[in-house]
């Protein structure tokens, strides 16, 4: 996968930097334009609308194998990003937040973590769970080799959509009620990168348009589908059907 993001200092021309979204994508890494422009990259959106997105695209081209772990992968992204999102809300310690992360390390744990998330920013509401039939699904494909179909990535994808949104849901109505100028999950992301890049030595801090155009880094967001933690979504937008519905749609974004 990758995206192309605009150098900052080809003023006279548009010149396009084309970063592989790897794992140096989120933790930071060096770029450079084809007019030898170098900058510090770091990624402040959330890991799993890439993977949402690369699932996407994967059944798009009938890559089904790839398409259903990508999503499964997802899923299991978008709750710990959710437990460090409201972690970070309550105590505002990163560091923090960053060893708790590290405990959660199995998946049950992350399970528990990310329900007494939910519970608490719901004020009490339960969170929907995989059904019975799209854990046995997943449990077949990764632990027996069975091989996935256009049909269980459907499955597996509606599922897993409408787990995301019902969380984003969450979070944007958290959002609408306090006076956040992010959703949480955002919030997090970006001050996350931040920290990154201070410790990096960069400064930050961008008091004019001089700034902007002379920075030596890139903090890179992106809105790229319907559960990117920027969207706002809606109640009549969880359906059992949200995968299927957005596949139709035939977008590609990325590549």
């Amino acid at each position: 996968m990758r995206i192309n993001c605009s150098c900052l200092k080809c003023t006279d021309k548009p010149s396009y930097i084309n970063v592989e979204i790897n794992e140096a994508f989120f933790s930071g890494k060096t770029i450079s334009c084809s007019e030898g422009h170098e900058f510090f990259f770091i990624s402040a959106s959330p890991r799993s609308q890439f993977l949402i997105q690369q699932g996407v695209e994967s059944f798009l081209k009938g890559y089904y194998f790839e398409s259903f772990h990508t999503l499964y992968s997802a899923y299991e992204a978008y709750k710990k990003e959710f437990v460090a999102a409201h972690s970070y809300n309550e105590i505002k310690d990163l560091e923090s937040v960053k060893t708790m992360l590290t405990k959660l390390d199995r998946s049950e744990r992350l399970e528990g973590a990310y329900v007494t998330s939910f519970i608490s920013l719901s004020n009490g509401k339960v969170p929907i769970s995989l059904s019975r039939s799209a854990v046995e699904l997943r449990n077949n494909v990764v632990h027996k080799g069975i091989l996935p179909d256009k049909a269980s990535c459907e499955k597996i994808g509606n599922a897993v959509f409408k787990f995301i949104g019902e969380g984003n849901l969450l979070i944007a109505k958290r959002c609408m009620e306090e006076t956040d100028r992010f959703p949480l999950n955002q919030l997090y992301e970006t001050d996350y990168a931040q920290s990154e890049l201070k410790k990096k030595g960069f400064d930050t801090s961008i008091n004019s348009p001089e700034d902007f155009y002379n920075k030596d880094f890139i903090s890179y967001s992106i809105l790229l589908n319907i559960l990117s933690s920027m969207t706002l979504i809606q109640d009549k937008d969880i359906t059992d059907h949200m995968f299927t519905d957005q596949v139709k749609n035939g977008h590609f974004i990325i590549s």
